[in-house]
């Protein structure tokens, strides 16, 4: 037995909606702001028929690669048509040097089983302390695409470049002890603001933040935000 929807409960704010049924609803991007008061008992107002390609769980492995390691870029994507193409865009941090890596689902490419939307490839090794930023980029067979991370449309970040996922390359190994050890990444450009600018602000800057256990296990946050303390409240 069941019982009706008390209306009493229904708000008059904005809902968060799936864009559409067929996309994976573990990722953020394929969910929008609903209309004023939802859309209850009808079609969600955020509904797009054909939507963009949806990019998520973005990762990396080695965690903290070698200068003899190639590295995995692994990433999850969905969408209601045919992909053309997955991609991985790399350049080197305040260096020359990148280019562009095709991410496969295949089974073979350390993306896991085949057809389960996890599409992965390598970028090439790169040298001692060199830091490697990349962007994901998601092609539909007619012509939508998605790069992820998205660049800021809000002021003051007007033609700002990047944020990227970033790894950096060590020679040196961790401590020779059961420690955790944890490593934050930044762009180089991002770096020189942190040690530069008064203390006091309040601008995260983007970083990539590894753990790495005294177990050898690891794990990788991209895109968080960091700031020395800020101003006092």
């Amino acid at each position: 037995l069941g019982s009706e929807w008390p209306t009493i409960a229904d708000g008059t704010g904005r809902s968060i909606e799936l864009i559409h049924p067929r996309l994976d609803n573990r990722d953020g991007n394929a969910w929008a702001a609903g209309s004023t008061g939802g859309t209850p008992g009808a079609a969600n107002a955020a509904f797009t028929a054909v939507p963009f390609p949806i990019v998520g769980k973005i990762d990396h492995s080695p965690a903290v690669p070698r200068p003899t390691e190639a590295v995995t870029v692994k990433c999850r994507v969905s969408a209601t048509q045919a992909i053309s193409a997955v991609e991985a865009i790399w350049h080197r941090e305040a260096a020359a040097g990148g280019g562009t890596v095709t991410l496969r689902d295949n089974g073979l490419s350390g993306d896991g089983a085949a057809g389960d939307g996890e599409y992965a490839g390598a970028i090439p090794a790169q040298p001692d302390k060199a830091v490697v930023g990349f962007q994901i980029r998601a092609r539909l067979a007619d012509g939508k695409t998605t790069t992820v991370p998205r660049s800021p449309a809000v002021p003051p970040y007007g033609g700002f470049a990047g944020p990227y996922c970033l790894y950096q390359v060590l020679a040196a190994s961790p401590p020779l002890n059961p420690s955790e050890n944890y490593f934050v990444v930044m762009a180089a450009a991002d770096l020189n603001e942190l040690r530069t600018r008064p203390e006091a602000s309040n601008v995260m800057l983007p970083c990539t933040f590894i753990h790495v256990a005294g177990d050898g296990d690891s794990s990788v946050r991209h895109l968080c935000g960091l700031r020395y303390s800020g101003e006092q409240t």
